[in-house]
């Protein structure tokens, strides 16, 4: 849940050089953003509200293809110039850079990373699992 977006991102994770950041964008309606190092933004079609709870979630198996779901639905697909790996190093959560941090101003309830794709089933099913603590 993203209180106010004046200074800075969403949530943010750093592998090593693997950089995936979720923020808001810039634009107005404002959208949720997802930027890959190496590749640019790519935005979500619908608006997004501060203070509002969303779960985001992106699934990327190999290639360059990224689904964006928003509360269990598949939002976009994006092909994007890179592919990162997060195989290992450090990560954060919260700050759009680890080293010169900007903090989110809000709240992340619940973070998940698993090490394959999830399906559109599986994406569904755990956003059921948890809707009704932020509705």
């Amino acid at each position: 849940r993203i209180k106010n977006n004046s200074n800075c991102c969403g949530a943010f994770w750093a592998f090593d050089a693997a950089k995936f950041e979720m923020a808001l964008s810039n634009n107005s309606p404002k959208t949720s953003a997802i930027y890959v190092v190496g590749s640019g933004w790519a935005e979500e079609s619908g608006t997004t509200n501060l203070d509002y709870w969303y779960c985001y979630t992106m699934t990327h198996a190999t290639g360059t293809t990224y689904k964006f779901y928003v509360d269990g639905e598949l939002d976009s697909t994006h092909t994007l110039s890179a592919n990162p790996q997060f195989t290992s190093g450090t990560g954060s959560f919260g700050t759009n850079d680890p080293t010169s941090p900007s903090y989110l101003n809000g709240d992340i309830a619940v973070v998940r990373m698993y090490n394959r794709a999830l399906t559109a089933s599986e994406v569904k099913q755990n956003y059921d699992s948890t809707k009704v603590r932020f509705r």
